[in-house]
């Protein structure tokens, strides 16, 4: 499998980036734990599922290029950057506000509010400032 220059640098991103991210909490959180209401969420950060999780990562990125998707541009491409954030936060956002919708109306909130109670907590959620790296 030969891999272009644009493939290599989408993998260095994906590497300084968020794979670097994710194996930093992950250490953080084996270093000093912090509180999850559900076992699955603490189960996260193990190491196994953590590397599995930066592989599958690493895969899609090399395979983004092969089934059409544009790469990341260069770092000193100023316009081609302000694209990828404002519709990373433009997706960002309307993923929260739909995220906010369920739980807040009918008929997802109560559902929701049924499944923590059965489960035993008040809150399904990390609660902050812990949720952050979480």
């Amino acid at each position: 499998m030969k891999f272009d220059a644009d493939q290599r640098r989408d993998a260095l991103y994906f590497l300084v980036g968020p794979a670097l991210a994710a194996v930093l909490i992950a250490a953080l959180f084996h270093v000093h734990p912090w509180p999850t209401a559900l076992a699955a969420q603490a189960a996260n950060f193990g190491w196994l599922v953590t590397l599995g999780y930066l592989g599958v990562g690493l895969v899609g990125v090399f395979l983004s290029s092969r089934i059409g998707c544009p790469a990341a541009p260069p770092l000193d491409d100023g316009r081609g950057w302000r694209k990828v954030i404002f519709w990373g936060l433009g997706i960002g956002l309307l993923e929260g506000l739909w995220g906010v919708a369920k739980t807040a109306l009918p008929p997802f909130g109560p559902h929701y509010e049924a499944l923590d109670r059965a489960a035993g907590f008040t809150w399904g959620n990390v609660a902050l400032p812990r949720s952050v790296p979480h």
